[in-house]
Formats: C-alpha cells, sequence, structure tokens
C-alpha cells in the first residue's frame, strides 16, 4: 500500500509533471512568440529610430536650406525696396523735371505768341510806311526837285556875287 500509495503518488506527480510540461512548453511557446513580436516591435522601433534619425537629419539639412533661402530673400526684399527708393526718387524728379519743361513750354509759347503779335505790329508798321511812301512819294519827289532847283538857283547867285565882289572895284580910303 505504501507502494501504490507512493506509486499513485509518482503517478500523480508524473501527470503533474507532465501537466506542468506542457503547460511550461505552451508558456514557452507563447513566450517565444512574444519574443519574437518583441524582436519584431524592437527591428520596427530601429527602424522608426533610423527613419526619424534621418528625418531630423533631412530637417536640420532644411533648416539651413531655409535660413540660405531666407537670407536671399531677405536680400532681394532690400534690393527690391531699395529699387522702389530709387524709382520713387527717378518719378519725383521726373516730374519736377516735367512740370519745368511745361512752365517752359508755356513761356516759350507766351514769348512765340508775343513775337507773333510784334510781329504782325511790325508787318503793318511796314505796309502802313510802303503805303505811307507811296502816297508821299510823288510829293517828295516833287519837294527833291524844287530843292534842288532851288539849291542850283542859290550856287548861282552864291557864284554871280562873288564874282561881282571881286570885279567890282575897290575903294581906297
Amino acid at each position: 500500500m505504501n507502494e501504490s500509495l507512493e506509486l499513485s503518488s509518482l503517478e500523480n506527480m508524473k501527470q503533474y509533471l507532465i501537466d506542468e510540461r506542457e503547460s511550461l512548453k505552451t508558456r514557452f511557446t507563447m513566450l517565444k512568440s512574444e519574443i519574437e513580436k518583441l524582436d519584431d516591435d524592437l527591428a520596427s522601433a530601429r527602424a522608426y529610430i533610423a527613419s526619424y534619425d534621418n528625418r531630423e537629419r533631412e530637417h536640420a539639412d532644411n533648416s539651413e536650406k531655409l535660413k540660405v533661402k531666407k537670407e536671399n530673400l531677405i536680400e532681394q526684399i532690400n534690393n527690391a525696396q531699395q529699387n522702389i527708393k530709387t524709382v520713387k526718387q527717378d518719378i519725383d524728379r521726373s516730374t519736377a523735371l516735367k512740370d519745368a519743361l511745361l512752365s517752359e513750354l508755356s513761356d516759350v509759347f507766351d514769348q512765340k505768341a508775343l513775337s507773333l503779335a510784334r510781329y504782325a505790329d511790325i508787318e503793318e508798321g511796314i505796309k502802313a510806311a510802303i503805303l505811307d511812301r507811296k502816297e508821299k512819294m510823288p510829293d517828295l519827289k516833287n519837294y527833291n526837285e524844287t530843292l534842288r532847283k532851288a539849291h542850283r538857283l542859290f550856287k548861282e547867285a552864291e557864284s554871280r556875287m562873288d564874282i561881282s565882289i571881286k570885279l567890282r572895284p575897290r575903294k581906297l580910303y
């Protein structure tokens, strides 16, 4: 009995160990699959970290590129603003020049109008002088002839007087 008890106990123990072994096998299989999952997760995490590191490097590179691009854009903006200031100054100067030229043009037109008026006055004066000359010229020719005759007569009279003074006897006192 003792032996049977022992045998029964051993059998129970054997059964217990077989069950325990099956349980441990099952647990081992589960742990193995969990380890495989963890290995997969670890590989995935490593890939993610590597990807993250690559993205971080790319972002750092992009950040540097963006800084350079930003500096270039700032320089372009500054150049554009300077060009705008220059254009505004040119526009102001052009406007002032245009105003000055328009003022001079207005003065030229005023001078032209004055010159045309003076020219018309001179032309009218010349026409009046020509008309006056045409009207008075016959009289002037007559006056000229009369003056020439008078001059000749005076010259003849003077000559005669000179001759008569020279020919007249002189009295001596």
